[in-house]
């Protein structure tokens, strides 16, 4: 009896043994465990810091390209200005303009219709290497009003900045032809400009669909005249919005 007490004792001694060595491997493999979800979650917040980063540099690689090719069109404007007026100085008749397109004042307009948004427009505008209307005078203004029987869109948007309305030439606002309280941005999303049949300027939601638009580029001058056949039509269309 005294010889199977022992035994038993000894099996219990045993089986505590083994508990507490599987208990110290429970523990290990616990800490382990928390050690790769510890890894996993730092892992985690590397991934994400590094999405973040790769959007921050991507966002600034397009706008450093947007502030690089508007400037680029600002002074191919500027230079095909330049460009006509010293053609025109020389005696050239800088006034072609290409078919259904008028011709007023060193630029050619393209009135469109149908059903566009804003954004339609200046695609529209882009495809026929042109974009919408900038208007810097009354004389500009009244030219329009003589050829729109419609709303119609026209290059002037404040996207960027709330109330800072800039023409799609990059210049701001120096002439204007507002309607009374216009623009009043009356539903917080009127981003974008359009001319009305009298001819006054309203700012309206650019996802509104409106049936006319007005393009415009700079005029080309006769073949004949010097270095005419290089002379430069306007900016390069932009893609972006």
């Amino acid at each position: 009896m005294s010889q199977s007490m022992q035994e038993l004792q000894a099996e219990q001694t045993q089986m505590k043994a083994q508990d507490s060595e599987l208990s110290q491997n429970l523990n290990r493999l616990q800490e382990e465990l928390n050690n790769v979800e510890s890894q996993n979650s730092e892992l985690s917040q590397n991934l994400n810091r590094l999405q973040e980063d790769l959007i921050n540099v991507k966002s600034q690689g397009l706008n450093e390209k947007r502030t690089a090719s508007d400037s680029l069109e600002k002074l191919q404007e500027e230079v095909a200005k330049l460009w006509i007026e010293m053609l025109i100085s020389k005696g050239a008749a800088c006034s072609t303009c290409p078919k259904n397109w008028l011709h007023f004042q060193q630029k050619c307009y393209y009135f469109g219709k149908g059903p566009k948004q804003w954004i339609q427009a200046r695609f529209a505008c882009s495809d026929l290497e042109g974009r919408l209307v900038s208007i810097h005078s009354q004389e500009e203004q009244d030219f329009l009003m003589k050829h729109i029987s419609k709303d119609s869109w026209i290059g002037l948007r404040d996207l960027n900045v709330e109330g800072q309305f800039i023409w799609m030439d990059g210049s701001p606002v120096g002439y204007s032809n507002w309607s009374p309280g216009e623009p009043n941005n009356a539903e917080q999303g009127e981003d974008c400009v359009l001319m009305r049949e009298s001819g006054q300027w309203n700012d309206y939601s650019c996802r509104s669909f409106l049936y006319a638009w007005v393009c415009e580029q700079l005029a080309t001058c006769e073949a004949s005249a010097p270095l005419a056949s290089v002379s430069p039509t306007g900016p390069t269309p932009s893609n972006e919005p």
